[in-house]
């Protein structure tokens, strides 16, 4: 299973080991049928939906870590196709790329696969879990110097993403992305034999962006089924069974502003290799609603007669903003051929647990 299967599998069961206070209501009424099979009917219908209340008897009908920390991972994937690397360029820069973010569960960068291995038996002991998962696939950026007709050494530069995955089965998952970006050259850079070794100075920078992530995934429970047996009566000796097939819906409609504030600096090296250090805070607000549901039918064999099938159901979520402010160490490592650019940016949250994001990107800088 790959990272991404894995968290949505989280995102389906993170509640399976919740607090007992919040746990799940079911809401349930037994088939119809002709009288003297009803009592049987409810007996067979009574031991299906026990069966599936202790499958899901511990769900946290509000695990509002979970939430966060989808709402969190929107914003760590909000700054795709940065120029953070490249500031100080003659005219404009436009750059492509995408960007993962994940908030991740645990307290520390250095077990990371041991502890998304171990998300299930997390879960079990903690009841609810920080963790999540953003990806925003496709994002743009445009960069313009100012300095000949606004402000000297000011880059402003308007971003748009959009993402639209499909590829994994039983999910719909959709981001939206716009903003407006600035930088201004604190310190000017030097440039040594045109390009042998070139510091670009220190570089501030701000923005305000918006992300949306739209996400629904469906996790199948096993089929539940009861047999019943009723001897005599009008309708003479019948045997059948009820069953039902449940299936759990989660939805997320995750909505974030971000205001990234950035002090970066960068040097080239052999006029090919180029390298970011930079440090700064993201400030994020915004709401992540998260809703979880089932409704099921429950029917039956023909020889049951059912005139009416039953119905199980639950409802339940709740909504958390993302963590208001997230420090930040950020680092590229960056390739320059003439005026295209290739660079991997990677940044490390701290605050609320370990958050990661990583991306490529492509383009030029004129």
């Amino acid at each position: 299973m790959n990272v991404c299967e894995r968290f949505l599998l989280v995102l389906a069961l993170a509640c399976f080991a919740g607090v007992q206070a919040f746990a799940l209501k079911v809401d349930s009424t037994p088939p119809e049928s002709p009288q003297d099979k009803q009592g049987k009917i409810g007996e067979a219908f009574t031991a299906i939906e026990n069966a599936i209340k202790d499958e899901i008897k511990d769900i946290d009908a509000n695990p509002e870590k979970l939430i966060q920390g989808f709402a969190d991972a929107s914003t760590f994937s909000a700054l795709g196709a940065t120029q953070r690397a490249y500031g100080e360029y003659k005219l404009w820069a436009f750059t492509v790329g995408p960007m993962v973010g994940i908030r991740l569960p645990g307290s520390s960068f250095f077990n990371v696969a041991d502890e998304i291995q171990d998300i299930g038996n997390t879960l079990e002991e903690d009841g609810d879990i920080r963790a999540g998962l953003n990806i925003q696939g496709i994002t743009g950026q445009f960069g313009l110097n100012t300095s000949k007709f606004l402000l000297d050494k000011l880059y402003l530069g308007v971003r748009f993403g959009y993402f639209n995955l499909t590829a994994i089965e039983n999910l719909d998952f959709e981001t939206f992305h716009i903003g407006l970006t600035g930088n201004y050259q604190l310190l000017k850079g030097i440039n040594v034999v045109s390009g042998l070794f070139r510091w670009r100075g220190v570089n501030a920078g701000t923005g305000l962006i918006f992300q949306r992530t739209t996400l629904g995934y469906t996790y199948q429970l096993e089929r539940q089924q009861a047999d019943i047996a009723v001897d005599g009566g009008s309708y003479g000796s019948i045997n059948g069974s009820i069953y039902v097939d449940p299936a759990i819906n989660f939805d997320m409609d995750v909505n974030t502003f971000i205001i990234p504030l950035e002090v970066n600096t960068s040097a080239q090296l052999l006029w090919i290799l180029n390298l970011n250090l930079g440090l700064g805070v993201d400030v994020a607000f915004g709401e992540n609603t998260t809703t979880l549901s089932m409704s099921s039918d429950v029917n039956g064999d023909e020889a049951l007669g059912i005139t009416k099938p039953g119905y199980l159901s639950i409802n339940a979520g709740g909504s958390m903003g993302p963590t208001v402010f997230n420090p930040k160490l950020m680092a590229n490592l960056g390739f320059k051929f003439g005026p295209v650019i290739i660079d991997v940016p990677v940044t490390c949250y701290f605050v609320g647990g370990p958050g990661l994001s990583a991306g490529v990107t492509l383009g030029a800088v004129w």
